[in-house]
């Protein structure tokens, strides 16, 4: 079990290396699922439905989520082809295996207390790769242009590591910067702000300062707020900026951009605003369906479930985040992150931050019992 764990780390690390693409990228995969599999695989012939009964008794409203989900895809399903009915429904299954996955795992974790300390040292292992890969693609590969024609934007000057996407960087950054905050490790804690700052995620930048904020106001730590505005300042004035549109901080074009995808979304929401399209049947929704990765989605994770799950599944989602904040203290601050980054992009829903949320999350409490692991 713990060399499948690791296995999943290590190939975690890989980001869109690691990418299973099938059907000219209408249906795609990450290599690290296949462990991630593996071990559900293992974990359900030792305790069979187990898991999913304790789930279902302490996080009914992740079932009610997913059922409303069910039911849109189910009623509009003579609306589509075939194709697109089975490339939809795959995308369905994933968000189960990934909810399945952490609830066995949970379950799991309170027969095995070493799963901790093993998470423990897999999220490090990928911070230590992820630190490398990310430094040196920011001074080696500054330019994605070359891959413009698989559908990437180019990110000139900017840290995007092997995630090949400088928000979900910044998401990726910005969770590992909370999981080492929290164990006062500085070292990690300044190589991941590095990276963050030198993603320009302008709306990371404000959400994270304003969690910061909040975070040393509520402990009356007034030097360490003084210290923290500072350095964060001098890190935003001093970064290297050395070309394209993408490090001026005082862009316009990506905000028009996404005000043009967010009026798409809603003219797509009011043709089915009770119980929306269908999970992942944007791509065959939009009226003028771009090429490349934007093509599946909005730049909001918040739109994306309204069009495809309505009303019902966006209140659903609300109520996935809600259960999300009361587990525990120590996982609120991370919700909040990600769910203030999700109004602006894809974050919450993108496969990368379910599975490092989940192990993050995991490492810190027990979501099946709300208890401290520490």
């Amino acid at each position: 079990m713990n060399l499948l764990i690791y296995l999943t780390f290590l190939l975690f690390s890989l980001g869109q290396l690691g990418r299973l693409s099938f059907f000219d990228q209408t249906i795609n995969g990450y290599a690290y699922e296949i462990p991630m599999f593996g071990i559900l695989v293992y974990l359900f012939f030792r305790f069979r439905l187990n898991p999913i009964k304790k789930a279902l008794k302490h996080f009914p409203i992740f079932f009610w989520f997913i059922g409303i989900l069910s039911l849109s895809y189910v009623l509009s399903f003579f609306s589509f082809s075939l194709v697109q009915n089975t490339t939809s429904i795959l995308y369905l299954f994933r968000l189960i295996f990934y909810l399945s996955f952490f609830a066995y795992l949970c379950y799991f974790a309170k027969h095995e207390t070493h799963l901790r300390k093993t998470l423990t040292y897999g999220i490090i292992i990928y911070s230590v790769l992820t630190v490398i890969v990310s430094f040196i693609q920011y001074f080696l590969y500054p330019d994605l242009r070359n891959l413009l024609y698989l559908g990437w934007d180019p990110h000139l000057a900017r840290m995007f590591g092997l995630f090949f996407d400088t928000s979900v960087a910044a998401a990726i950054y910005g969770l590992l910067f909370f999981f080492f905050f929290d164990r006062y490790n500085l070292p990690f804690i300044s190589l991941f702000f590095a990276g963050f700052i030198l993603t320009f995620s302008r709306s990371a930048y404000i959400v994270l300062t304003i969690l910061i904020f909040f975070h040393f106001i509520s402990q009356k730590k007034f030097a360490l707020l003084l210290i923290f505005l500072a350095a964060f300042l001098i890190a935003v004035l001093i970064a290297p900026k050395q070309f394209g549109e993408g490090v001026n901080l005082k862009r316009t074009f990506s905000i028009q951009s996404r005000l043009n995808d967010y009026k798409e979304a809603i003219e797509i929401w009011k043709k089915s605003p009770i119980l929306g399209v269908g999970y992942n049947r944007i791509r065959y929704v939009k009226p003028n369906s771009p090429t490349g990765h934007a093509a599946a989605s909005f730049s909001s994770s918040y739109l994306i479930i309204l069009t495809t799950g309505g009303i019902l599944g966006l209140l659903g989602f609300m109520g996935v985040l809600g259960k999300l904040w009361l587990i525990s203290g120590k996982a609120r601050g991370i919700v909040v992150f990600l769910a203030a980054l999700s109004f602006a992009d894809n974050i919450i829903l993108h496969p990368f931050i379910l599975f490092l949320v989940g192990a993050v999350i995991m490492v810190s409490i027990n979501p099946l019992s709300g208890k401290s692991l520490r």
